[in-house]
């Protein structure tokens, strides 16, 4: 029996073969649809996984076809798309701990961090998310917070199961969607909820208003909602790309 070798491409080259633009193959590696193989920083791509998707199911050669999910059922779907006017530089990869000054003179230290580059309607900014510990309604929870340019973009607090990360959708960076309103395309595919259920807690200060709910890992995710929050207060359209 002859055993075949695997042909593993890089992403530059996966996304050639397929004849689709970078930014979409990442998009579906992030999205869980196209498996990879990751060692340190380096990505790397299967061919013979990237011909199985293709032939996969009733032949449909697009492979996120299979995981739709509009009610938001915990597949690989839900993650939150790249929005319209982002462009990825650098992929988000493991960084040094770092602390934060809020305006009420706190200081936060956030123990684990994630850096890479984007670039919003054309201006680069580094992409910085970290992870900490704060008290929310009266617990103790994890939290994620992304900075865009140093600038604090979006916050995620751990929810009520610990197995994901949640945060209030603002449209136009200011006031939430209202349950039982349609959230901004960009957030139509991905897995939203009131806040409240997601983080299982209430009082002073906590919105029920809808939040989008990622997977504990997805800080791609966090740092697209995070650009969408600063495009919205710009009066950009919250779109796909």
């Amino acid at each position: 029996m002859t055993h075949q070798q695997t042909e593993w491409l890089d992403e530059q080259r996966a996304a050639d073969w397929l004849g689709v633009p970078v930014a979409a193959l990442q998009e579906a590696i992030a999205s869980r649809v196209i498996p990879v193989l990751k060692i340190g920083e380096l990505v790397r791509i299967s061919k013979s996984a990237l011909l199985g998707l293709g032939t996969a199911g009733n032949g449909d050669a697009t492979p996120a076809a299979a995981h739709t999910s509009p009610s938001g059922n915990g597949t690989a779907s839900e993650a939150l798309p790249v929005p319209r006017g982002v462009i990825w530089l650098e992929e988000l990869h493991p960084t040094e701990s770092f602390d934060y000054k809020w305006p009420n003179s706190e200081t936060e230290n956030y123990h684990r961090a994630w850096e890479g580059s984007i670039t919003v309607n054309g201006d680069k900014y580094i992409a910085r998310v970290g992870e900490a510990v704060r008290e929310v309604g009266g617990a103790m929870r994890g939290r994620l917070a992304v900075f865009i340019g140093g600038y604090p973009a979006c916050e995620f607090v751990k929810t009520a199961d610990g197995a994901a990360w949640a945060s209030v959708i603002k449209p136009d960076g200011k006031k939430t969607v209202q349950p039982g309103t349609e959230p901004p395309a960009l957030y139509r595919r991905a897995r939203v909820m009131p806040n409240r259920q997601a983080i299982g807690l209430t009082g002073m200060g906590l919105t029920n208003g809808l939040a989008l709910v990622i997977a504990e890992d997805d800080y791609r995710s966090a740092v697209h909602h995070g650009a969408a929050r600063r495009l919205g207060r710009h009066h950009f359209p919250v779109e796909p790309a």
